[in-house]
């Protein structure tokens, strides 16, 4: 792959696939923790030892599998989801490699571009994830945007997610014709950072009489 690849955005239902991370420190401790957040259902741990809190996720978690080996490329079969993080750089290459010449998503922590993706970081608070990547060239300067958008708008937009995905079922669910809903919900927006949960019922009552009357 080209130096600094700019990547294609998108976001991945876990549900569907059996992801694979080989290695076991702390660099796999946290891809595993971001797979575990994002939902992921099967999730194989490929080392010889593991670090106490790889551990300690196992006990508590039926979606983690280890298995006790050193990396093999037959342990590859079967997954589609492959993270490279062991602590030794040829050894990550090799299985970026094998996953490649397999068609197999391949993410190399000791270098991004051998494989075919990265895992950018990651905001969540609620049904809100915020994502920044600046596409493995400076990852320093993808942690201070991360801490800004962690102090400005992390949970004043969760709030409003949660009211919006709500009054969008409620829409739905009341038949409101489609072009006075696209209206309602514009005018929403405006007002939804002033709104709290529990002014929510007089807060939709309002609007639908307002453009529905």
């Amino acid at each position: 792959m080209e130096q600094n690849s700019l990547y294609y955005p998108m976001m991945v239902n876990l549900l569907f696939h059996k992801c694979l991370i080989v290695g076991g420190g702390v660099i796999a401790t946290r891809k595993v923790a971001g797979l575990l957040a994002g939902n992921a259902t099967s999730i194989t741990i490929v080392a010889p030892d593991i670090s106490r809190s790889l551990q300690e996720l196992i006990k508590l978690n039926k979606s983690l599998t280890w298995i006790q080996s050193t990396y093999e490329e037959t342990l590859m079969q079967h997954f589609t989801i492959v993270f490279a993080a062991t602590d030794r750089v040829e050894l990550n290459d090799t299985i970026t490699e094998d996953a490649l010449n397999k068609g197999i998503l391949v993410c190399n922590v000791s270098n991004g571009e051998q494989g075919n993706f990265i895992t950018p970081a990651t905001i969540r608070e609620g049904q809100l994830t915020l994502a920044i990547s600046t596409s493995g060239s400076s990852p320093s300067l993808t942690k201070h945007l991360k801490r800004q958008l962690e102090e400005q708008f992390t949970k004043p937009y969760a709030d409003a997610l949660q009211l919006m995905s709500r009054l969008r079922s409620d829409l739905g669910r009341d038949g409101i014709e489609l072009t006075i809903s696209a209206r309602i919900t514009e005018q929403a927006l405006q007002e939804v950072f002033q709104v709290s949960s529990a002014d929510y019922e007089m807060w939709y009552k309002n609007l639908r009489q307002r453009y529905t009357t």
